[in-house]
């Protein structure tokens, strides 16, 4: 028996409340991140492993120590900080517009080695 894995992808933004508020997004058509979907728990919950358009315009996966180097990570690690104090939040916005909020960022890992998976709810 032969298995097929189709690899299924989501591409978009992080983006957090302000942005999200004020429009302050790239257009649409401009993602700079993919996520591969690996885990659907249901129609409005996924977990996916989180890949960057390189300089060379190739889709790679976020390392767990390169992914400091991105703002949207950084963001993400400031809403955390100030859960308690903030109403803030990271949200990941499709190519279609659709909105979908960052329930977590962490590290994981499969027969490649680690990467960084982000949880997603709609809404």
């Amino acid at each position: 028996m032969v298995i097929s894995s189709k690899r299924i992808f989501v591409y978009g933004n992080f983006i957090d409340r302000v942005e999200k508020a004020h429009g302050l997004v790239p257009p649409p058509n401009i993602s700079t991140v993919a996520l591969e979907i690996l885990r659907e728990f249901s129609a409005l919950e996924f977990v996916g492993k989180v890949y960057v358009l390189s300089p060379g315009r190739n889709w790679q996966p976020v390392s767990p120590m390169g992914v400091r180097e991105y703002d949207w990570f950084r963001k993400y690690r400031n809403i955390l900080q100030h859960k308690k104090t903030s109403a803030n939040k990271l949200y990941f916005e499709t190519q279609e517009r659709d909105f979908w909020e960052v329930l977590y960022l962490r590290e994981e890992s499969d027969e490649s080695g680690a990467y960084v998976a982000a949880a997603l709810r709609h809404g």
